[in-house]
């Protein structure tokens, strides 16, 4: 049974994402932050990746449309990367628990 996403507080990073890659740490702790909640606060889609160590988002990576929340399980990961495929937006990362 899956319970609702329930977020750490103070541990929402953001990246002001643009046609090219940018990313961002995130929380580690995996007792508190085994999910990350993506927040596409911007007008156009973003290609988000997530993983251990450098990360470079490109256009095969899972989308996030524009204005949608996600939530993802996010394992050992301590960098997110995002990058639009046109124009620009702002997305929230959040670590928690939950999905």
């Amino acid at each position: 049974m899956s319970r609702a996403f329930s977020p750490n507080p103070g541990t929402t990073v953001s990246i002001a994402a643009t046609t090219a890659s940018t990313s961002v740490s995130v929380a580690t702790d995996q007792d508190k932050a085994s999910a990350v909640r993506v927040y596409n606060a911007g007008p156009n889609d973003v290609r988000v990746r997530w993983g251990a160590g450098a990360q470079t988002a490109v256009s095969g990576d899972v989308r996030v449309p524009a204005g949608a929340v996600e939530v993802f399980s996010k394992g050992n990961a301590d960098t997110i990367a995002a990058k639009c495929d046109s124009g620009t937006a702002t997305v929230e990362f959040t670590t928690g628990e939950g999905l």
